[in-house]
């Protein structure tokens, strides 16, 4: 070879090593862009997902790649390759979504500066603006302070709320308010009967104070005639003021000092009837007296008419004596009664728990025990208790007082059952 033609060699050997050097380097560098392309892409693609609403934006940005680093999508190689502004129009609808975005948030402050901040009458250093709405390093402290607003609308909403349910209840309305609405902005079916029923309860108290107003000047006047001194009631102020509103501060007043001349009034009329009760009470026990005094006066009546009896019939058996057969003082001892006397039972008084019997202190003397017959049967033991001229009082020393009757024998006991001393 000659010398020109190995010249001629070794600058075509080094300028292939450059051109392959050249090669390599613009191969490197187009992976390095497809790769940084692909990135930019996914994040095209996500940013899209994340700011589409289901307007349908996002899916025209897809973009993926597989294994083998094959990339599909509206993004894609395939789908932009050989066809100029096709990358640029490939991403544009990304461009229409955060427009979009941009319009909705701009709607969403004016509506909620005009639908929400203004109805509730937002304090303007409250009221929050479209430009801080806007600004993101702002709006916080903007929303912040309008969120303050509204839990203190929502707090004080809440003890009003609670409030007219207290007055609800005093009213025994059975339904409460719940403060909720319509969208026309009217008051819920319930709120409106719980209302209903309010005003209906407030009537009918109205119509039963107007009728124990009228009830407690009747009763006043009646006591009154009774001579039943200091009641008094009058109070046409506070039956035609209930459930009237705006009262002036006399009216107020007013109706306060009938309510405390109606307290002095209930006080004056308890202790009247307090009174009452007692002088009542005082008429029952008279009564009550009465009757046993009259229940005492009839025994008594019984009692004398018996001892008439008796009497009538000691003078009958007296008279029928002869002075031979009458006796010129008491026995002193046992033996001095006479052997074999017997008598007969003449009362036996339940209640003072005594007999009588016919013998007489002539016949008989205290402590002297007597056996009891009826008909021939064994009822009883009396010991006599005291005698007198005209019969002798026993009380029973064996037995019941119940068994003994009225005509039963009565016999003078053997010895043995006397006592020692007698």
């Amino acid at each position: 070879m000659s010398k020109n033609g190995k010249i001629i060699a070794v600058v075509a050997f080094v300028l292939s090593l450059a051109v392959a050097a050249s090669a390599f380097l613009a191969w490197k560098q187009s992976k390095a862009h497809a790769k940084r392309f692909q990135e930019l892409a996914g994040v095209v693609s996500s940013t899209a997902g994340t700011l589409d609403s289901g307007s349908g934006n996002a899916s025209k940005l897809a973009f993926s790649t597989d294994e083998k680093g094959k990339e599909t999508g509206a993004l894609g190689w395939e789908a932009t390759k050989g066809v100029e502004g096709a990358t640029a129009n490939a991403a544009a609808p990304l461009s229409n979504l955060a427009s979009d975005v941009i319009t909705q948030r701009e709607e969403i402050i004016n509506n909620l500066i005009e639908k929400v901040a203004n109805p509730l009458e937002c304090p303007a250093d409250k009221l929050p603006n479209a430009d801080m709405l806007n600004n993101l390093n702002e709006y916080g402290e903007g929303l912040d302070a309008f969120g303050a607003y509204i839990n203190d609308r929502v707090a004080r909403d809440n003890k009003v709320k609670a409030s007219l349910n207290q007055v609800l209840r005093t009213l025994n309305v059975r339904g409460t308010y719940t403060g909720t609405v319509n969208t026309n902005g009217e008051f819920s079916s319930s709120d409106r009967q719980a209302f209903a029923d309010a005003g209906k309860n407030l009537g009918s108290l109205k119509a039963n104070y107007a009728l124990m107003a009228q009830t407690m000047r009747e009763l006043s006047n009646t006591l009154r005639s009774a001579q039943v001194s200091g009641v008094q009631w009058e109070s046409p102020r506070a039956i035609s003021n209930i459930g009237s509103t705006g009262l002036t501060e006399s009216e107020t007043a007013a109706n306060q000092n009938v309510a405390a001349q109606f307290k002095a009034d209930f006080a004056t009329l308890k202790t009247q009837l307090a009174r009452i009760d007692d002088l009542e009470n005082d008429k029952l026990d008279l009564q009550e007296e009465i009757r046993n005094l009259n229940a005492k006066m009839g025994s008594l009546k019984n009692d004398l008419t018996e001892a008439e009896k008796v009497l009538g019939e000691y003078f009958a058996r007296g008279l029928s004596l002869n002075k031979a057969e009458a006796k010129s003082e008491p026995p002193k001892s046992f033996d001095d009664i006479q052997a074999n006397l017997s008598g007969y039972i003449l009362k036996v008084d339940a209640k003072y728990g005594y007999v009588v019997i016919n013998l007489t202190e002539y016949d008989v003397l205290p402590e002297l025990r007597m056996a009891v017959y009826r008909q021939g049967k064994y009822i009883g033991q009396l010991k006599v208790m005291t005698t007198t001229a005209f019969n002798s009082l026993a009380t029973v020393d064996n037995g019941k007082l119940e068994d003994f009757m009225t005509g039963d024998s009565v016999v003078i006991g053997s010895r043995s059952l006397q006592p020692a001393d007698l």
